[in-house]
C-alpha cells in the first residue's frame, strides 16, 4: 500500500471515530439574575445604648440561589434576612449586610454608633428605711441592669465605707439609725439611692464573772460580781439583792463576808425595752477555824480519840481525794458484825494542847466522807445529842459537817462522835457492801469561835 493510500485509510478510521461526538447536542451555560433587595431602614447611620437591641432588615426580591449574611465588625453574626442584635459594650460599629449568588452581590453597611448608659437598682428596692438586727452586717447589693465602667461607692453617714457593687463589710454594732448612700458613676451619667438603717436591739442578754451557782468563801473576805451587759444595753437598769434586801444599783457588786453563814445573792435588771433579766447564787461564808487534827505524818492516832466499837477508828489513806479535801490521810471508823448500834469515837478535851483557849469556840467542825451510806452522824454531849447545822446532801464525795456547841468547853468536856445513826437519831442494823457497808472516813477536826 502506498503512501496515499494510507494516509486516506487513516482518515476514514479518524471519521469513524469522530461522528458520536459530531451528533451530541452543544450544552448551555446557567444564567443568573443578580439579587434584587430592599433596605427598608431610611438611614445606614445609627444610633444605639448598650444593652439595647436593634433590628437590621433586608428583603431579597428576587434572585437565584441567593445567600444572604450579616456581618458586625467583619464577623459574621447571621444568615437570615431579618437580624436582631445587643450591643453590649459603647463605641462604633460597622453592621454590613450581603446577598450574593452566581451573578454577583449586593449589600449595604450600616455605622451604628452606640453609647454607654446607666440603669443600677438596688436590693432593697425603693426602700426608705430598712431593719437590721444589731450586730449583724450590713448586705445590700447593686444591681447593674445596663450600663459599664460603673465606679460603685456606699457611705454611711457620709463615710466612705465600700468602692464595690456589693457592700457586705459594715457590722451594725450600735443600735442607732445608720444613713446609707449609694452612688453609681460612668460616662452616661451618675445614680443616687439614699435610705436609713433602722438598728433593732438584740434580747438583753447579760454575762457574769462568776459562773458557780454555790460560792464558798472565808469569812473577812469578799466575792466580786461583774454583770456585763452584750445584747440590749439600752436604758440597763441594775439591782442587787442580798437574802432579798437590795443593796447595790451598778453592774458591779461587792459582797464582804462580815459573818459566817448562807447568804442568797440576787441579780436583776431591766432594759428600755421592757426586757428583765434575772441571776442568783448562794455564797457560803465559812468561819476559819482551829485545826487539832488533820491526820497526816503520824502513825498512830493521838491520845485525843477514843475508840468506841471493833474495830472502831484508825489511820486510813485517803479513800477519794477531791476538792473538798486532798489530803492524803484521814481517819476512818467501821462497826464490824450487823446488829444495831450507832458506831461511836470519843474526843478528849482534856488531852488538847493547852493552846487552845477552849472557853472561846462555839462549834465543832469536821470533813466526811460517807462511803456510800446514808448515816446522819451526830455528836453527843452529857447524853443528848445534836444534828449538824446543815444536814448531809450525800454527793459521793467529801462533805464538811458543823455543830453548835451548847455547852461552855472545858478540860474536862468529852464529845462522843455517833456517825451511824439514823435519820431520827435511832440505831441502825443489818449490813450490806453498798448502803450499810458501816465504815465512813473522817478528816480535819476544828474548833471554830
Amino acid at each position: 500500500m502506498n503512501t496515499i493510500t494510507r494516509i486516506s485509510a487513516c482518515i476514514t478510521v479518524c471519521s469513524a471515530l469522530l461522528m458520536p461526538l459530531a451528533c451530541t447536542e452543544e450544552a448551555t451555560p446557567v444564567k443568573y439574575k443578580l439579587p434584587e433587595v430592599e433596605f427598608p431602614m431610611s438611614s445606614t447611620s445609627l444610633s444605639a445604648e448598650v444593652g439595647q437591641t436593634v433590628t437590621f432588615r433586608a428583603n431579597v426580591v428576587s434572585g437565584d440561589k441567593v445567600s444572604v449574611a450579616w456581618y458586625v465588625n467583619d464577623v459574621q453574626e447571621s444568615s437570615a434576612q431579618i437580624f436582631d442584635y445587643v450591643f453590649e459594650e459603647p463605641g462604633f460599629y460597622s453592621v454590613r449586610f450581603e446577598a450574593r449568588n452566581g451573578a454577583g452581590s449586593v449589600g449595604e453597611t450600616y455605622s451604628v454608633t452606640v453609647s454607654d448608659c446607666l440603669k443600677v437598682s438596688l436590693s432593697v428596692g425603693d426602700s426608705t428605711v430598712i431593719e437590721r438586727i444589731q450586730k449583724d452586717v450590713l448586705r445590700v447589693a447593686a444591681i447593674v441592669d445596663l450600663g459599664s465602667d460603673i465606679e460603685h461607692s456606699w457611705y454611711v453617714n457620709g463615710v466612705k465605707e465600700c468602692d464595690q457593687a456589693f457592700f457586705n463589710t459594715f457590722v451594725l454594732s450600735d443600735s442607732q439609725g445608720y444613713n446609707v448612700r449609694y452612688t453609681a458613676t460612668n460616662p452616661a451619667g451618675t445614680y443616687n439611692q439614699e435610705f436609713k438603717v433602722k438598728i433593732l436591739e438584740r434580747p438583753l442578754h447579760i454575762e457574769f464573772n462568776i459562773t458557780d451557782e454555790v460560792i464558798k468563801i472565808n469569812q473577812g473576805s469578799s466575792c466580786d460580781f461583774v454583770a456585763t451587759v452584750v445584747d440590749g444595753a439600752s436604758g440597763v437598769t441594775h439591782s442587787w439583792f442580798v437574802n432579798e434586801v437590795e443593796t447595790a444599783g451598778d453592774a458591779t457588786f461587792s459582797f464582804f463576808a462580815t459573818m459566817g453563814g448562807s447568804y442568797n445573792i440576787r441579780y436583776h435588771a431591766v432594759n428600755a425595752k421592757g426586757e428583765v433579766f434575772d441571776r442568783s447564787w448562794k455564797i457560803v461564808v465559812d468561819v476559819p477555824g482551829d485545826c487539832f487534827d488533820d491526820f497526816e505524818g503520824i502513825s498512830s492516832l493521838k491520845n485525843i480519840w477514843g475508840n468506841g466499837n471493833t474495830p472502831g477508828i484508825q489511820l486510813a489513806d485517803n479513800p477519794a481525794k477531791d476538792d473538798v479535801n486532798s489530803s492524803e490521810k484521814c481517819m476512818s471508823d467501821e462497826v464490824s458484825g450487823s446488829g444495831g448500834t450507832s458506831g461511836f469515837f470519843t474526843l478528849k478535851f482534856a488531852n488538847l494542847a493547852s493552846s487552845f483557849d477552849l472557853a472561846s469556840y462555839k462549834k465543832l467542825r469536821f470533813k466526811v466522807h460517807f462511803n456510800g451510806n446514808k448515816y446522819y452522824p451526830r455528836i453527843d454531849i452529857s447524853g443528848k445529842k445534836y444534828t449538824p447545822v446543815t444536814g448531809p446532801v450525800f454527793n459521793g464525795g467529801w462533805e464538811i459537817l458543823e455543830y453548835d456547841l451548847p455547852v461552855t468547853l472545858g478540860s474536862g468536856t468529852s464529845i462522843t462522835i455517833r456517825p451511824l445513826l439514823k435519820q431520827d437519831g435511832s440505831n441502825i442494823s443489818g449490813k450490806d457492801p453498798v448502803t450499810n457497808n458501816r465504815k465512813m472516813y473522817f478528816d480535819d477536826f476544828e474548833l471554830v469561835k
